[in-house]
């Protein structure tokens, strides 16, 4: 049995129009969309969920710095009125001066409200040094 990989790609309002028959032809198998930067909707998220034709999900890039609940409610209230299909994810690649202790608190807090409203917990994605930053900076506490 041969495995098959699934191809992916993620959009958000700097990809402009896109042409999804384009994308299609391309093999690709689903689209991961912006859904906000903080509490700010992207511009084109409900475009692209209109025109995909694909599987889709979404995704908050989290603003450590703005409320992490609004954030989270605007990503999750979109999800339901798009009709997303794939498991959110949450995108943090900054600290925003905060320290280890508060991204976790952060980081726990985008889990649970997904989890309990979903069933399922998002995917969370990071850059290296968050995750240096989180893990190992004990001087930060």
């Amino acid at each position: 049995m041969t495995a098959r990989y699934l191809t992916g790609i993620d959009v958000s309002q700097y990809q402009g129009n896109i042409n999804w028959k384009t994308v299609r032809d391309a093999k690709i198998d689903f689209v991961h969309m912006r859904s906000n930067v903080g509490t700010k909707q992207d511009t084109h998220m409900k475009d692209y969920c209109s025109k995909a034709g694909l599987p889709f999900g979404l995704y908050v890039y989290i603003k450590p710095e703005e409320d992490v609940v609004m954030q989270m409610r605007m990503m999750l209230d979109n999800h339901k009125q798009t009709g997303a299909t794939l498991i959110p994810q949450i995108d943090i690649e900054h600290h925003g001066e905060k320290k280890p202790k508060e991204l976790k608190e952060i980081v726990r807090t985008c889990i649970k409200m997904a989890t309990e409203e979903l069933g399922k917990p998002p995917v969370s994605l990071y850059i290296p040094f968050f995750l240096e930053l989180s893990c190992n900076a004990k001087e930060r506490r």
